[in-house]
């Protein structure tokens, strides 16, 4: 039950977020893997119109005995725009790939501090993510006006992304 939100979401992406065992070293100098791993949980993003646009992100864990607990977002982002998609990086799960059609497409990472840490913050996040990069299309000759996207998707185990364009055009960055 996910809370913090007056609309329906216009889009949605999940992440399934697994710790991974540490490793240790034990008193005779071996490694072994630690079973104190914490427990698997889901990172949900989800894009609508309040406001001017709204990106709001959840931590869920899946391992939880009250099941009827309410979930407030870890992170909220008031945007300019209303978002078109959104979706989670398959190799950095803690990226995302905004699509902020028609103008550009941005990479928002939740797990990145945009401010410098905060002895106040709590949780395994920093209380805002940070926008790594912006990428805009090529402009329609001869004017000032930039070439609409339409889809934008992550591609090669998320190291580039595949845009399509209004006017049929391809690219990849």
């Amino acid at each position: 039950l996910l809370n913090g939100q007056e609309r329906y979401s216009d889009g949605l992406a999940m992440a399934l977020i697994k710790s991974k065992p540490t490793l240790e070293r034990t008193r005779s100098g071996e490694r072994s893997r630690s079973a104190s791993a914490a427990a698997p949980r889901v990172v949900i993003a989800a894009h609508s119109r309040e406001a001017s646009g709204v990106l709001r992100l959840w931590d869920v864990p899946l391992e939880d005995s009250s099941k009827d607990r309410r979930v407030e977002p870890f992170q909220t982002e008031y945007l300019p725009k209303p978002l078109s998609s959104v979706s989670f990086n398959p190799t950095h799960p803690t990226q995302l790939l905004c699509n902020a059609s028609p103008d550009a497409v941005r990479i928002y990472d939740y797990a990145t501090p945009s401010m410098p840490h905060d002895d106040l913050s709590e949780g395994p996040f920093p209380s805002q993510g940070s926008w790594l990069i912006s990428f805009y299309p090529p402009f329609v000759r001869p004017s000032a006006l930039r070439k609409p996207i339409l889809a934008a998707a992550w591609i090669a185990l998320g190291r580039a992304i595949l845009v399509l364009l209004a006017d049929g055009q391809w690219g990849i960055w």
